[in-house]
């Protein structure tokens, strides 16, 4: 029996120490009440994560190529770096042009970070030849991390309610030290002696121009896109979702408020949603399928019980309904992300892995553009209940077309392990 990769690698234990910096970030889960204690309303905030989901478009398949071609530690470095840059702005933010700039430069950060974070885990199994433990590594990883996220999210209501900044300070401080361990991770490059790279090599040798190696690298992208059905179906599917678990999340402290939770209970229901985050991630490789018709059958079926969470805290005016809700969303919504991830880096070309999922992260992000201000204005006219019900009803209706347009087209491309 092999031994487990956290005791025989030591980059993967650096990556483990990086990603429990990460999970003790407080800032996320109180950044709504952060926003509208300085004077936000919840269309202005939904303007706001549109700027910053357009900075993010912007630099996803760009910070993702810079990621595949240099190697995934300096993205995942650099996007430490500009997200503790990005938080203290907003930490020191008069206005809402600081606050645009502190939106901006974070989305810049995530963006860095977004695909090389689980590329290079992938990589570095399938380096060391260990590529069928991955799921059960982001499982172990994720187990041992979650008690940091619980941490935070206990003292991160109870810190706002001291200091509207602090726990936006501490997370810079955070981020600064997850950068360091980034930094020494080993450096994963391309592999110029794969097979499926070598037979791209052999298509065209065009001369080293920056403008035509950039149209090349792109062509290359959209050709892997475009005749990859199951990446498509991945992406889509994964917005949908997305769509759901960032909303719900963003406001999450304002309506378990509306729905009768008192404020000093939030950290609770906070600490609840970690743990329910903890025990996902912990079972999520049970989930695991040996081909690519099952692997998205359970996809969708986890999508499908993320927005049945939606559909029943609107359905049922009770803040622990409420909390039940933003529970089992947490949970589901962990293992949704690895398993998509795990299918995305099973497709993927290995010199565009990073990219492709940048590409995933980008199509979340544009999403966030186009949806987020109409969320926050059916909030400000609607309500809560209304607003999610309608938005659970149209989610799921699009999770159950893409599902079953991903089911046929399945084996016409084969299922395969």
């Amino acid at each position: 029996m092999k031994d487990s990769l956290l005791s025989t690698s030591k980059d993967i234990r650096r990556y483990l120490w990086a990603r429990s910096f990460v999970s003790s970030v407080m800032a996320w889960s109180v950044m709504t009440l952060v926003l509208q204690a300085k004077g936000l309303s919840y269309f202005e905030i939904g303007v706001l994560n549109s700027f910053g989901a357009f900075i993010s478009i912007l630099s996803e398949v760009p910070t993702g190529r810079l990621a595949d071609t240099f190697g995934q530690k300096y993205a995942l470095t650099a996007g430490a770096i500009f997200t503790a840059l990005g938080l203290s702005v907003l930490a020191l933010a008069d206005s809402v042009l600081l606050i645009y700039v502190s939106e901006g430069v974070t989305g810049i950060g995530l963006a860095l970070s977004s695909g090389a974070d689980s590329a290079w885990l992938f990589t570095e199994h399938r380096r060391l030849g260990r590529e069928d433990e991955y799921l059960r590594t982001r499982s172990v990883i994720g187990s041992i991390s979650m008690p940091f996220s619980i941490g935070a999210n206990a003292l991160a209501p109870v810190l706002l309610s001291w200091s509207t900044s602090s726990p936006v300070w501490i997370s810079a401080v955070l981020y600064c030290l997850a950068a360091g361990i980034w930094a020494r991770l080993a450096v994963h490059r391309r592999d110029e002696d794969s097979s499926r790279v070598q037979h791209r090599r052999q298509e065209v040798d065009l001369p080293p121009c920056l403008r035509l190696r950039i149209e090349r690298c792109v062509a290359s992208l959209i050709g892997m896109i475009g005749a990859n059905g199951l990446f498509l179906c991945l992406a889509s599917i994964s917005t949908f979702v997305m769509i759901a678990v960032s909303n719900f999340e963003t406001y999450v402290g304002p309506f378990l408020q509306e729905q009768g939770l008192e404020v000093r209970m939030l950290g609770i229901a906070l600490v609840l949603g970690s743990l329910a985050r903890w025990f996902a991630v912990r079972n999520v490789f049970r989930l695991a399928r040996p081909t690519d018709v099952q692997r998205i059958r359970v996809i969708g079926a986890v999508a499908l019980g993320i927005l049945l969470m939606v559909a029943m805290s609107a359905m049922v005016r009770s803040a622990w309904v409420g909390v039940a809700a933003y529970v089992g969303m947490s949970g589901m919504s962990s293992c949704f992300y690895i398993l998509v991830d795990e299918q995305v880096n099973r497709i993927a070309i290995d010199r565009f892995r990073a990219t492709a999922l940048s590409v995933v992260s980008m199509l979340d992000e544009l999403s966030t553009i186009v949806v987020d201000p109409g969320i926050g204005l059916l909030l400000d006219r609607l309500g809560f209940g209304a607003s999610y019900l309608l938005t659970g009803a149209v989610l799921a209706s699009c999770v159950l077309v893409a599902t079953a347009i991903a089911v046929r087209l399945l084996p016409k491309r084969g299922a395969h392990s």
